[in-house]
């Protein structure tokens, strides 16, 4: 292996990630003056929708023409234990008379089931709203949508300004980051070869800044591992399957409605605790199935990839960390 080869990938490999980390904190800059600004103009909008009786306004000017309007969006908690208690404390005994018209005890136990199962997935989702932009030509025209003021056409373009130029700030950003990416992929494999044949797995360079002060940094040989990610919680289907063998459990079958009732209210904490105990405090059926086909954190033999950092992988003590 000639040196000189490998000095010069050990300095290509250390330029890429310099650059990359500088690439990285300019566009985070950037990209976060832009997203404050926007952010701004999107409250200020929704101020100016939620006062208005329409949902949405168009406009059609010789200029431009779009459409602003309000948008509902909703997205799913992962379950807690405050979401079970909180639907089965507020269950009053009519909400489960209510769900006892079926002929068959797995027909009733099912409708209270899913009567629950409903209120917990209300309970999970949160509800936002927000000011929706699209400038350009409409292709069909909401019903009572009403015109936009002069100030709210002025809001919306400068919208539509900050977005598309957060989409050039991210494509330049993504063809940069590729070449860079690119450079520490061709000079790896040979940093790579020189640290096994040395029996390492670090090596020590020093790189001088634009400032020419010298900083050290670290090359590391790791191998690569499989990292797991986090589960995603039960879903609605589980949770009901599971509230039916818990009420199948705790409700006698030869009962009349009556006695149903009673016994839900008396052993409601009972039936509370074994949700929290089957549905949050345990692994469910899904997170178990996503880590068999995940795995846990596993070391891939044969594998490796190269790291580039200012650590020197000795743990600092808390005195030096401070």
């Amino acid at each position: 292996m000639d040196p000189n080869d490998t000095r010069r990938a050990i300095k290509l490999f250390a330029q890429a990630h310099i650059e990359k980390k500088k690439l990285l904190k300019e566009t985070r800059a950037e990209r976060g003056d832009q997203n404050k600004e926007l952010q701004k103009l999107k409250s200020h909008l929704l101020e100016q929708l939620s006062r208005s009786e329409s949902n949405a306004m168009t406009w059609n000017t010789d200029n431009s023409s779009g459409i602003v309007k309000l948008k509902t969006n909703n997205s799913k908690r992962k379950l807690n234990e405050t979401h079970v208690r909180d639907v089965f404390e507020d269950l009053e005994e009519v909400d489960i008379y209510d769900c006892l018209a079926g002929e068959t005890f797995e027909i009733k136990i099912a409708a209270i089931a899913e009567r629950i199962t409903k209120s917990v997935v209300a309970a999970r989702t949160v509800t936002t709203t927000t000011a929706d932009v699209k400038v350009g030509p409409l292709k069909r025209q909401p019903k009572n949508a009403a015109n936009a003021s002069d100030s709210i056409i002025e809001t919306a373009q400068k919208i539509n300004t900050i977005v598309n130029t957060l989409a050039e700030i991210t494509k330049n950003h993504k063809e940069k980051i590729t070449l860079l990416e690119e450079k520490i992929r061709q000079n790896s494999c040979i940093i790579e070869n020189m640290l096994k044949s040395q029996n390492s797995t670090t090596q020590k360079i020093n790189v001088k800044d634009e400032n020419d002060k010298s900083d050290t940094y670290f090359i590391r040989l790791k191998p690569v591992t499989n990292k797991k990610e986090t589960p995603r919680g039960i879903s609605s289907e589980r949770f009901h399957e599971v509230l039916v063998n818990v009420l199948k459990e705790i409700l006698s079958q030869d009962s009349g409605n009556e006695e149903y009732v009673r016994s839900f209210m008396e052993n409601r904490e009972a039936i509370i605790n074994l949700m929290i105990t089957n549905c949050i405090e345990c692994k469910t059926k899904e997170d178990e199935k996503q880590e068999t086909d995940e795995g846990d954190d596993v070391t891939q033999e044969n594998i490796f990839k190269l790291s580039f950092d200012k650590s020197t992988g000795r743990k600092r003590t808390r005195s030096e960390a401070s």
